[in-house]
């Protein structure tokens, strides 16, 4: 039979579990149910010792493929990568991911590369999301989205044109969004992550988890691209681009603005100025050709 139901309590001695994941709740503004349906899902796997799951094998067990989207998307908070969460971990990410909407979900993905919380993206980047969304091999209608992308004559995206672009063009998404599903059916159920859509929408709209938890730090967003450039799965194509978009970023955020393009785009400099891997979350007091992404 099915094992018996965990309630959560608190245990200050056990990291995750104590009095900071009580404070995040709060903020999220869950209910007691809602802690203990969440708390008796992490129990499935997690790992009696450590007090960890380890991010692998709930996806392998749910029979969600484990791409490199879902590295980056489900370890945002930790800026180790570590690919293990303890139970805040847990409740932050399943709740981040699966209380989304489709609106919400494309702010989601966007906010993933916005680096500089500008709601703006170049359209390489925004190229390269949607890449990294279909595991590198998007589908044709997608392809076609983004050829359109290249005719923006500004070059760049908000992120109110990108989810306009995800309405008009589901398919984008549509890996992610098979995850969620899926994950929304064997996490507790459905009808539960449903209604914290609903009550999600009514308490914080569209805001990303980093405004919720008022814990944006730049490097969060940082180290998922530095990770992200560290990946072999991922064309050499894209890393170069992403590096020179990078690299101009730099050149803003130092005020050498005035600088001619042709010198932006000749720049060598490649130094690492964040300090990336530092440390992880804390809180202070379709379509049958689909191929790729988490299909």
């Amino acid at each position: 039979g099915s094992a018996a139901f965990r309630n959560y309590t608190r245990k200050d001695n056990i990291p995750g579990q104590g009095k900071q994941l009580l404070a995040v709740s709060r903020i999220l503004k869950l209910k007691n149910i809602d802690l203990d349906r969440i708390f008796h899902e992490f129990c499935k796997y997690e790992d009696p010792e450590t007090h960890l799951t380890d991010i692998k094998v709930i996806f392998r067990l749910n029979r969600v493929p484990y791409g490199l989207c879902a590295k980056i998307f489900f370890q945002v908070l930790d800026k180790t990568k570590s690919e293990h969460m303890d139970f805040l971990q847990f409740l932050v990410s399943f709740w981040s991911f699966l209380s989304l909407d489709e609106k919400a979900l494309s702010s989601f993905c966007f906010s993933q590369f916005d680096t500089e919380r500008s709601g703006s993206l170049e359209i390489k980047e925004l190229s390269l999301l949607i890449h990294l969304i279909w595991e590198f091999k998007p589908h044709k209608k997608v392809m076609n989205a983004i050829k359109l992308l290249d005719l923006n004559l500004d070059g760049l995206i908000t992120v109110a044109e990108f989810a306009l672009l995800c309405k008009h063009q589901p398919l984008i998404l549509k890996p992610i969004q098979k995850a969620q599903k899926r994950f929304r059916n064997k996490i507790v159920f459905t009808r539960f992550w449903k209604e914290l859509t609903e009550r999600r929408y009514e308490d914080f709209q569209y805001q990303t988890i980093f405004d919720i938890l008022q814990i944006y730090d730049p490097s969060y967003v940082i180290s998922s691209m530095e990770y992200l450039t560290l990946r072999p799965e991922v064309p050499t194509q894209f890393l170069e681009q992403y590096k020179f978009i990078t690299q101009k970023k730099k050149l803003r955020r130092k005020g050498d603005i005035e600088m001619p393009y042709e010198l932006k785009e000749n720049d060598n400099n490649n130094n690492n100025t964040y300090g990336f891997f530092k440390d992880s979350f804390i809180i202070h007091d379709d379509d049958s050709k689909a191929r790729g992404g988490w299909v």
